[in-house]
C-alpha cells in the first residue's frame, strides 16, 4: 500500500469530484523529482476511479525524451491507445480501425471527414480521401481543422461519459502536443457539459509548459459551482517515519527483520520510496533476502560480506 501520501491522494480525489459533480474541467498536476511517487499516485487514482459507480472514459499517454522530434507524439499515443491501434499496425488496418473507433465515440454515422482530419494530423495519411483533399498540403489548415474536430469529439464523449486523462512525464512533451492541449482545453474552454473532464498530469519540477497552463495552475482553486478548476501538488520526499513504515510494509513477510536494516533503509533512501524498493531488490539479488517461501528470510551476515553500494 501507499504510505505517507494521504493528504495528496485526498486532494486528488477532491479535484476529481469537483470535475465530476460540477460537470466542468479540472486539471491536476503532480510535480516531483524521479522516484518520489508520481506514478504511484496516478495508479492509486486509477484504482480508486475503477471502484466508483460511474463509468469514466479513460485516455492515457506518456511522453518520452525523443518526442521533441515527433510533432503531436503525445497526442498520437493518447488516441492510438484509446482506439487500440498498435504503432506497428499495417497502415490500411490502422486507418480502418481509426475510423471505426472514431465513429463509436463521435456518435455520428456521417463523420468520416472529421475522422480523416484528426487522423491526418496524427500521421494517418488517408490517401485518396475526398474529405481532406483541400487540407493535405496546408499544415495550418490541417491543424486548425483537427483542433476543431478534437473539441467536438470531447464534447460528444461528454454527452454520455465523464472523461479522465492521465498524462505522464510531461517534461518531455513535444511543442505541438502542448499546443494541442492548450488549444483544446485551455484557450477554448470546454466548459460545463453533461459530464466532467478530469486531467491528471505528472512531470519533473524542471518541466517547461506553456504559459497558459502555468497561469491556469497558479490560479486560485475554483469556487464551488464554477466550471473549471486546477490543482498543483509538489511532492516532497517522504519523512523518515513514512520510509520506516514503507520498509515494514515491503518486508511484512519477514518474521524478524533486524532494526539496523530498517535504519539503513531509512538513512539511505533519503525520502525517495523508489530507492527503498530498489535496495530491497538488491537484497534479493544478492540472496540477502530469500523470498522463495511464504515466510521470507533475511540473512544479515550476508550483508556484512556484501556491503551495499555507496551510491
Amino acid at each position: 500500500r501507499t504510505v505517507g501520501r494521504e493528504a495528496e491522494i485526498e486532494a486528488l480525489r477532491a479535484a476529481y469530484l469537483r470535475a465530476y459533480e460540477g460537470h466542468g474541467m479540472v486539471w491536476a498536476q503532480l510535480l516531483s523529482d524521479p522516484g518520489v511517487g508520481k506514478s504511484r499516485l496516478m495508479e492509486d487514482m486509477r484504482d480508486w476511479l475503477d471502484l466508483r459507480e460511474e463509468t469514466n472514459l479513460l485516455l492515457r499517454a506518456r511522453a518520452f525524451p525523443d518526442d521533441s522530434y515527433q510533432p503531436f507524439a503525445l497526442i498520437r499515443r493518447m488516441w492510438f491507445d484509446r482506439f487500440q491501434i498498435a504503432e506497428d499496425a499495417p497502415l490500411a488496418q490502422a486507418e480502418a480501425k481509426w475510423v471505426e473507433r472514431f465513429k463509436e465515440f463521435f456518435r455520428q454515422e456521417d463523420c468520416e471527414e472529421q475522422a480523416h482530419a484528426l487522423g491526418l494530423l496524427l500521421g494517418l495519411p488517408f490517401e485518396g480521401s475526398p474529405h481532406i483533399k483541400g487540407l493535405r498540403n496546408n499544415p495550418d489548415q490541417v491543424k486548425g481543422r483537427a483542433l476543431v474536430v478534437s473539441r467536438e469529439l470531447f464534447q460528444a464523449i461528454r454527452q454520455t461519459n465523464p472523461i479522465v486523462i492521465l498524462l505522464e512525464d510531461l517534461q518531455w512533451t513535444d511543442p505541438a502536443s502542448w499546443e494541442y492541449l492548450v488549444e483544446v482545453f485551455l484557450d477554448e474552454r470546454v466548459g460545463k457539459q453533461p459530464n466532467g473532464l478530469f486531467i491528471l498530469g505528472a512531470a519533473r519540477p524542471d518541466w517547461d509548459p506553456p504559459n497558459q497552463l502555468l497561469e491556469f495552475l497558479k490560479s486560485s482553486p475554483t469556487e464551488e459551482g464554477l466550471d473549471e478548476g486546477s490543482l498543483q501538488i509538489l511532492l516532497a520526499p517522504l519523512t523518515d517515519q513514512a520510509i520506516r513504515e514503507l520498509a515494514h510494509e515491503l518486508l511484512q513477510r519477514v518474521d524478524d527483520i533486524p532494526d539496523e536494516i530498517i535504519d539503513l533503509l531509512v538513512e539511505r533512501s533519503e525520502g525517495v520510496p523508489y530507492f527503498t524498493e530498489e535496495m530491497i531488490n538488491w537484497f534479493i539479488d544478492y540472496e540477502i533476502l530469500n523470498t522463495k517461501s511464504e515466510h521470507w528470510q533475511f540473512f544479515p551476515e550476508k550483508l556484512r560480506e556484501q556491503p551495499m553500494p555507496s551510491t
